[in-house]
């Protein structure tokens, strides 16, 4: 029997690896040649050595092979590298439930199972792997108390942790499936990379290039330059307004289409530093988002407006293809009109005149603003100025809102359809973590215009100083590995019972009847306990003398030096007294009451002296 509660660890750990390794194949040969091993286990002697070498060979492969983990995995980190590892270890594993153990190595296939569930572990799906930890728990228990004398399990426990994981899920339910109130308490507080539906021109006068808090990381290898958050369509007195919010979108295994074109050029996999945006930061070229949210809308701009609710974990991936977009008319009417000042009109056509075409209009433009102008944080100007005539006479050092601004309001006074878009640039990678690291100051303003059948194109007027990638640090990039790994794991705590909870309530709400039973052994054990209870008819059977005897002389001794811990055996008490007397007495006394021989009365007679000499000699 030992080796079946070995099995079910086993297949649990590799049913979790199964379910994070977005269920590859081979998983499932795996988890019958474990089977095979688990059935057939405890004949082999294979030497110890010969599975140490086996794992070293493991190793070796694991550290070498460039095969990759699947597509659609839930890997967080080490993505190639987890998989691998998580394959090794089932292929040890199987050696392991086939060899016949000695005696101190039946603990190997436990480890062996432990270690695969910290591999599938290393994700932010926490349902089914909640499941394959309390199944293993559960084969754990049964198989400790069948090996270990001092692990006391009865079916009651199970059954209480039934009923409260059924009614903590009821309650994580009924609190709201939506923006829980439960989650107040187990979501951490954390800022926000949030632009908002409406954004205004801010008069800079500082220097925000000391704002290193890391908002996102993109785990590519040849990641997007921009990553765009939110579009602005409509500009009124130095505020950009972006367009209304579309229908919800209907996910499909919580993917979320973005556009009607399949991605074809591959996935970068984002993860947030925080619990609540609004709009998720996607490249350009973005098709769909595969992410765990409450609900996701599109707006006409093809922005990513999303509630994340309390099972978003700050992770999400975006399928990246090709596609045409078609032309929105009322979109692009929006996109030409401004209201703009004569210095900003004259100055706009004095640039292009003699342009070809509206391709060289555009260089004509971005050359102008890359040629005379200089990053910087001094333009300052009051709200009731126009600021961006005042910019372009001035020729203040300014940032890229000013930047961006000026180019769309100087497009559509030529009649070329703009827009103003926020979002983040992607320029700092971190080598030892193998991804791209995006920090609060790395928030940045281009442009969007309409090229006809190229669709939206991306410029950006500020000029190329401000795009440079910052200086690399082996240490910077290590202690943003560590606060990478720390911060995935403070998130996993916070959140995770609250998650639990919910999961298991939705799961009960889908299958109802699967709680009928659970009630049911419920109430037939306490039946059963109760009719225990109650007399029974038989005739009593009378009570040994002797024991009912020696019961009353525990008594008087645990009256003088206080009541028995029910973990120790009257024995084992006895090695924990101080002195001489009461170690005698519960060594005598555990030789009478639980010796094969017959009990005389001398020995119970030495046992009473003994007792009422420590009760004479008791102070007071």
């Amino acid at each position: 029997m030992n080796r079946v509660w070995l099995a079910v660890m086993a297949l649990a750990g590799v049913y979790a690896l199964y379910d994070t390794s977005a269920y590859p194949p081979v998983l499932v040969g795996a988890a019958v040649a474990l089977t095979v091993g688990a059935a057939m286990g405890d004949r082999y002697a294979i030497p110890l050595a010969a599975v140490a070498g086996f794992a070293l060979v493991l190793m070796i492969a694991v550290w070498t092979s460039e095969l990759s983990a699947p597509r659609g995995h839930g890997f967080l980190f080490l993505q190639g590298v987890a998989y691998r590892m998580g394959l090794a270890t089932v292929a040890l594993l199987a050696l392991l439930l086939l060899r016949k153990a000695r005696e101190g190595e039946e603990f190997l296939p436990v480890a062996g199972s432990v270690a695969l569930l910290m591999i599938a572990g290393n994700t932010q799906q926490s349902f089914p792997f909640g499941w394959c930890v309390l199944v293993f728990a559960v084969a754990l228990v049964a198989y400790l108390r069948r090996t270990s004398s001092w692990v006391a399990v009865r079916p009651a426990h199970f059954l209480a942790a039934g009923l409260m994981l059924l009614v903590g899920g009821s309650i994580a339910l009924t609190l709201g499936r939506n923006e829980t109130w439960l989650m107040k308490f187990f979501q951490p507080p954390g800022g926000s990379p949030n632009f908002g539906s409406e954004v205004s021109i801010s008069p800079r006068n500082f220097d925000g290039s000391n704002s290193n808090s890391v908002v996102l990381r993109v785990f590519s290898k040849t990641p997007p330059l921009y990553m765009a958050a939110r579009r602005y369509v409509d500009y009124r007195n130095g505020t950009w307004i972006s367009p209304e919010d579309g229908d919800p979108v209907q996910p499909v295994d919580s993917t979320y289409p973005l556009r009607q074109a399949r991605p074809s050029t591959g996935f970068n996999r984002v993860e947030l530093t925080v619990s609540r945006p609004e709009a998720l930061p996607v490249p350009a070229n973005a098709v769909l988002i595969a992410a765990r949210l409450q609900e996701l809308r599109v707006n006409r701009c093809g922005d990513a407006i999303v509630k994340p609710g309390p099972r978003f974990t700050g992770s999400y991936q975006v399928g990246l293809g090709p596609y045409r977009e078609g032309a929105d008319e009322e979109l692009l009417d929006r996109c030409r009109r401004i209201e703009a000042s004569p210095l900003v009109r004259e100055t706009a056509r004095k640039l292009v005149e003699g342009s070809a075409d509206e391709a060289e209009a555009l260089e004509r433009l971005v050359s102008y603003f890359h040629e005379n102008f200089t990053y910087g944080f001094e333009y300052s100007f009051g709200k009731k100025q126009d600021p961006i005539g005042r910019f372009l006479q001035e020729k203040p050092p300014a940032h890229c809102e000013v930047f961006a601004t000026s180019l769309v309001v100087m497009l559509r006074s030529l009649g070329i359809p703009a827009r103003y878009v926020n979002g983040f640039l992607v320029k700092e990678r971190n080598e030892i973590g193998e991804y791209w690291i995006v920090r609060d100051r790395d928030a940045h303003a281009w442009v969007e215009i309409w090229a006809g059948e190229l669709g939206w194109i991306t410029v950006d007027p500020t000029p190329p100083s401000a795009l440079m990638p910052p200086e690399r640090s082996s240490l910077v990039d290590l202690l943003d590995v560590a606060a990478r790994w720390l911060g995935r794991t403070m998130a996993f705590l916070w959140r995770q019972p609250a998650v639990v909870l919910q999961d298991i309530g939705l799961w009960l709400a889908r299958h109802p009847w699967l709680a009928l039973p659970l009630l049911c052994l419920t109430a037939a054990w306490y039946l059963r306990r109760r009719g225990r209870r109650a007399p029974s008819s038989r005739p009593p059977v009378p009570e040994d003398p002797a024991v009912a005897r020696l019961s009353g002389l525990l008594s008087r001794f645990e009256a003088l030096h206080g009541e028995r811990p029910r973990t120790l055996t009257p024995l084992e008490w006895s090695k924990r007294m101080d002195q001489d007397p009461p170690r005698r007495f519960l060594s005598d006394y555990s030789a009478a009451r639980y010796s094969q021989a017959r009990r005389t009365g001398q020995d119970l007679e030495g046992l009473e002296e003994l007792v009422a000499r420590m009760e004479a000699e008791r102070p007071g």
